[in-house]
């Protein structure tokens, strides 16, 4: 069996070069939690006085989004749609956000709420892996940039509390 271009095998998949669902899969997670983030920040920079916890945001933000782009790009190349996050998943960050934002407009916790938002993308992101240990090996090399980003951003963020 030839391998694709994202490393899966032709022929195992549905797109054009067969991306294989272990690949597909990781690299829909990836996507979905940038989108998640990228909604989060967001929400809680409309909260934000303080300008330099805005700047870090917005820094994280672009990361996020650039990161996304990439792999919506290698979705798409491979005749895959990026998906987005369920409706449940989106509605209820909304809400928590909200609500918690409402209670408290600190600093303190609008970085709590991005520090426990990154901490759930980083275990999500590590079951989607250690469930598909197949996926292609750029698949788990974007994914890792992402944990990486997110406890970056954890890191950044304890100066705020």
């Amino acid at each position: 069996m030839s391998t694709g271009r994202f490393g899966c095998g032709c022929g195992s998949g549905s797109g054009p070069c067969g991306i294989d669902g272990p690949t597909r899969d990781v690299l829909g997670e990836i996507s979905v939690g940038c989108q998640m983030a990228m909604d989060s920040m967001d929400q809680i920079a409309g909260h934000v006085d303080d300008a330099s916890l805005l700047k870090l945001i917005q820094r994280y933000r672009r990361r996020h989004e650039e990161l996304e782009a990439d792999v919506a790009d290698l979705l798409r190349k491979a005749g895959e749609r990026p998906p987005e996050p369920g409706m449940s998943k989106s509605a209820f960050a909304k809400v928590m956000a909200g609500v918690k934002l409402n209670w408290d407009e600190s600093r303190h916790e609008a970085a709590k709420l991005l520090m426990d938002g990154c901490n759930m993308g980083i275990q999500s992101i590590s079951e989607y892996m250690n469930r598909n240990p197949e996926a292609s090996q750029t698949s788990k090399e974007l994914a890792h940039q992402l944990i990486a980003l997110e406890e970056e951003m954890v890191q950044d963020l304890k100066e705020f509390l």
